[in-house]
């Protein structure tokens, strides 16, 4: 009996996938009104929170990516909402709004459930994973709300009294944002009450500030304002080394470079942010194997289609799967998402048929 060759199954194998397998999927698109704040994703991917307009009017909308609903707050109700903060599972979305007057109102949306707070004079950035722990920033300065209770968080010493909080872990025990040092604002890293500022990598005079950490506060990223822009860096070791600069794409050269979010996967981080080229803001990822490479294009090699959205910010997922952020297209502003899809199982199983029939052939 003849043998066939492992390409040739191969090849007969992948005749039997079916045609979605391979189909090139669209990014996925949600109608945002008039997208007025940064949008926001939780770590596992599920749940992105955003702010928009009814009119003159705010709004707060979340939209669940596993069920499809999307739900929609405060409509109409309030000026100058925060970015809602998210935690990691996404049951917990919080903020604060200008209601009149001149106080700010808190809120705290729990499982779908929207429940008003106290006052408060916190412009919130992030939050703990049990929601207990706010950190943002007071007037001009960095600060914390534990259960409805505010402090300022430490000052460095000899620095000034410009700072904020802007990425907190899980477990609400490390706080990184910008403090005021020596070398004017500086990265920096609140735990166990003490402040440590992150060394700038271009010297005295730089301004850098970290806005996303790993789950473990080992890996930070953020921008630090060198060669007179904005650079996108990262810092590894709890911030002990680094910053690194995250270049530019090869196939554009951009400016005022930032990071926004970080994924984590076994493979290494990923970490997404924007910069622009011109007037157009255009989001980019960045890992250490393939370097940084625009956006759109990453998710054309994916095999998903973003040819009909501009995209303008990016999120990322724990585990690199799902991105998310504000776009526009014909229509006008809207919030976009997708989802990488993992290897077809046909396609899996294929190509280990194939191993085993090349392994039998050499047997």
């Amino acid at each position: 009996m003849s043998r066939i060759a492992p390409f040739v199954l191969l090849v007969l194998l992948l005749g039997l996938v079916p045609g979605h397998v391979f189909a090139q999927a669209q990014i996925q698109l949600l109608d945002a009104g008039d997208v007025s704040l940064p949008v926001s994703l939780s770590a596992d991917g599920s749940t992105i929170a955003w702010t928009g307009r009814a009119g003159s009017r705010a709004t707060l909308s979340s939209h669940h990516i596993p069920s499809g609903v999307t739900r929609e707050y405060l409509s109409g109700c309030c000026n100058a909402p925060s970015t809602p903060a998210i935690n990691s599972d996404g049951s917990i979305i919080a903020g604060s709004y200008f209601s009149g007057g001149s106080s700010r109102m808190s809120y705290t949306i729990s499982n779908g459930v929207l429940a008003a707070g106290p006052p408060t004079l916190q412009f919130d950035r992030a939050i703990s994973d049990d929601g207990r722990v706010r950190v943002g920033q007071t007037g001009t300065v960095a600060s914390r709300t534990d259960d409805g209770v505010s402090t300022i968080l430490a000052d460095p010493p000899g620095g000034g009294t410009i700072s904020v909080a802007r990425a907190i872990t899980p477990d609400g025990n490390i706080i990184a944002g910008t403090a005021a040092g020596s070398f004017g604002a500086q990265a920096a890293v609140w735990q166990n009450g003490n402040v440590r500022l992150l060394q700038p990598r271009f010297g005295s005079g730089s301004g850098s500030g970290v806005t996303a950490m790993t789950d473990d506060g080992r890996t930070l990223a953020g921008f630090e304002n060198g060669d007179f822009q904005p650079q996108a860096v990262y810092w590894t070791r709890f911030g002990v080394f680094g910053p690194f600069v995250i270049p530019s794409p090869g196939t554009t050269a951009l400016t005022d470079m930032q990071a926004t979010d970080i994924g984590s996967t076994p493979e290494g981080n990923l970490i997404v942010g924007t910069g622009f080229s011109g007037s157009t803001e255009i989001p980019w990822i960045w890992d250490a194997e393939g370097g940084t490479r625009e956006l759109s294009v990453f998710l054309e090699s994916m095999g998903i289609d973003t040819r009909s959205t501009q995209l303008t910010s990016a999120l990322i997922s724990r585990d690199g799967r799902t991105l998310a952020g504000a776009g526009q297209n014909a229509s006008g502003p809207v919030v976009w998402y997708a989802v990488i899809p993992e290897p077809g199982t046909a396609l899996l199983l294929g190509l280990g048929l194939a191993g085993l029939a090349a392994r039998r052939d050499r047997a």
